[in-house]
């Protein structure tokens, strides 16, 4: 059933992918990071453009196509003002995960392998 709640819910679980996606690609000495791969950044860009035309559409660009996706999918049209609410929140919800996953690996996993490497160390010395 079309609701606003499963529109809003369907759009963030696609874009939690990505986000998956950018901080795995965070640490690790055989990962390139996600900014350095083409393929990757082409469709983030294709995404980020399909997530702007879901939230703003309003069935007039190509109709067989806005039907299709709207019917099929059970998403729902926004009202104006409620448009610029979602694209906010699908922005905040990205910042805040990215930073989330950057604080754990950077800060919690770095400072597990420093205190890896120090206790190492230590035991050889002794």
């Amino acid at each position: 059933m079309p609701t606003y709640e499963s529109t809003l819910i369907s759009l963030l679980a696609i874009q939690g992918t990505f986000h998956v996606a950018c901080s795995f690609s965070l640490q690790g000495m055989w990962k390139d990071r996600f900014f350095t791969q083409i393929y990757f950044m082409i469709s983030l860009l294709l995404y980020m453009l399909y997530v702007i035309y879901l939230i703003f559409n309003a069935r007039t660009f190509w109709p067989a196509v806005d039907n299709f996706l709207m019917d099929e999918y059970n998403f729902v049209i926004f009202d104006k003002s409620m448009k610029w609410y979602v694209l906010i929140l699908c922005n905040v919800y990205s910042l805040l995960s990215i930073l989330y996953e950057v604080l754990m690996i950077w800060v919690f996993v770095a400072r597990k392998k420093k205190d890896t490497v120090a206790t190492k160390k230590i035991e050889v010395a002794n």
